[in-house]
């Protein structure tokens, strides 16, 4: 059982985050690849342009559409890569795709008015595999549960599809999070106070949605949550995991969430950063385009956050700031990374060992040394620039640790997949995940309830 200041963020973390060191790394820039993604029949038109993108940990790529989802495999060796798979979910009028996340299982997309999930690494049609159908608007009738097909037992079932009972709520990003091979989580960002509805699944015979999902409330939020995401694996473990939500007023929500073993959810603590440096700053006028979770070498908890700071934006500058569970962000030490980052920075991501940062910017991808400052981290001035450059649309970062390897893939809307490979020389290999996050929901639990953020 935890303990409360025994848990990253707490008071009794907060009192020692001035000892934080970090011992620094050298990095060099190893090689450099570029591809484009195949979209045969791809129309310059408003509803063929893509509205987002995802990369999986298993090496999979989905570009998405108004209308389809298009899987390809992430194959650094050739310049042109093959389409795999489309997807075309039953939409009706004027319905529309509007975010996609992949996991090493599952595809989840939302449109505006429903969540869907797919299990893809599956022969034939992934639409035969349906996982999950949520309904956001009881006031549309989409009839009744389809028959799927379970692919390893190949056996017919009903797909689950359910109504939520929040009739207006319009959803707006999605994320997913497997742990294992038994175990995912999503989390649908949305409209106003309750910004984020959190999913559990699990796998016996295939993949069920567990319980009813839990709201995670913005309080403050007018506007919707267009990013949400999770804390890496490296953090959920012993039954903990955390959650963010960025809204389109640029505050960013973090929440420090437990499975008990009954299986229901509760938030521990919560903590939220505005990073609106003055009021009624224009939307046109900048935005938080990525934010990432990750641990100091410590085991404390920071966010990652890349600012675009377009059109004279006054928004903060793109920062690292120290996730204090029960502090006000008043009182946090945020780094503000003007010295090392452009004022557009399009994307970014964190390492799962907390030793380097990657940043997307006009022309480059770029690798950042962070290092051990008074309350918090910073990055050292020296970086690792790759000539890489990619469309500042629906842009997506993935990081990974191979030996004393930083490979990096980025994908943006316009179908273009960049490489880069960083040699860090004797670089310690990050922890081990966890196999699972235990316990799993089973059919009958308690209701999991409505979670309140204060």
């Amino acid at each position: 059982m935890f303990r409360a200041e025994s848990i990253p963020g707490s008071p009794r973390e907060r009192r020692s985050t001035t000892g934080e060191h970090i011992r620094t790394w050298g990095a060099s820039l190893y090689s450099t690849s570029s591809a484009e993604l195949e979209q045969p029949g791809w129309r310059k038109l408003s509803r063929d342009c893509c509205v987002s993108t995802s990369i999986s940990s298993s090496g999979w790529l989905a570009l998405a559409t108004p209308v389809e989802v298009r899987l390809y495999p992430a194959d650094h060796r050739n310049r042109k890569i093959k389409l795999d798979i489309t997807i075309k979910p039953k939409l009706r009028s004027k319905e529309e795709i509007r975010s996609v996340s992949l996991s090493e299982d599952l595809l989840t997309l939302v449109t505006h008015r429903r969540l869907i999930v797919y299990e893809y690494r599956v022969p034939g049609r992934v639409e035969e595999y349906l996982v999950h159908d949520r309904l956001f608007d009881q006031r549309q009738d989409y009839g009744l549960n389809p028959t799927v097909t379970d692919g390893r037992k190949g056996r017919k079932h009903k797909a689950s599809r359910t109504h939520d009972q929040d009739e207006t709520w319009i959803p707006k990003s999605v994320s997913v999070i497997q742990i294992g091979s038994t175990s995912a989580l999503i989390a649908v960002g949305g409209e106003g106070v309750n910004g984020v509805k959190l999913y559990r699944y699990s796998y016996h015979t295939g993949w069920n949605p567990q319980g009813d999902p839990c709201n995670l409330k913005c309080l403050r939020n007018n506007g919707s949550v267009r990013l949400v995401g999770f804390s890496p694996c490296r953090y959920n473990r012993a039954n903990r995991f955390m959650v963010f939500g960025v809204t389109t007023s640029n505050r960013v929500h973090c929440w420090d969430m437990r499975t008990r073993p009954s299986g229901s959810l509760s938030i521990e603590s919560d903590w939220d950063i505005d990073c609106t440096a003055r009021t009624n700053e224009p939307p046109h006028r900048g935005e938080i385009t990525s934010a990432s979770i990750f641990l100091s070498p410590a085991s404390r908890p920071y966010i990652f956050c890349t600012v675009n700071q377009k059109n004279g934006s006054q928004l903060l500058r793109s920062f690292v700031a120290p996730i204090a569970f029960g502090q006000s962000s008043e009182e946090s030490r945020w780094q503000t990374l003007e010295s090392v980052m452009d004022r557009e920075v399009l994307s970014g991501a964190a390492t799962a060992n907390g030793l380097f940062l990657v940043a997307v910017e006009a022309g480059k991808l770029k690798l950042l040394t962070l290092q051990g400052v008074y309350g918090g981290l910073t990055c050292l001035a020296r970086t690792q620039d790759a000539p890489l450059s990619l469309a500042g649309l629906a842009i997506s970062v993935k990081v990974e640790e191979i030996e004393e390897d930083i490979k990096v893939t980025a994908i943006d809307g316009r179908g273009k997949i960049v490489f880069a490979t960083f040699r860090v020389k004797g670089m310690p290999a990050p922890e081990a995940p966890p196999v699972e996050i235990p316990p799993v929901f089973e059919a009958g639990s308690p209701d999991i309830g409505e979670l309140a953020s204060s």
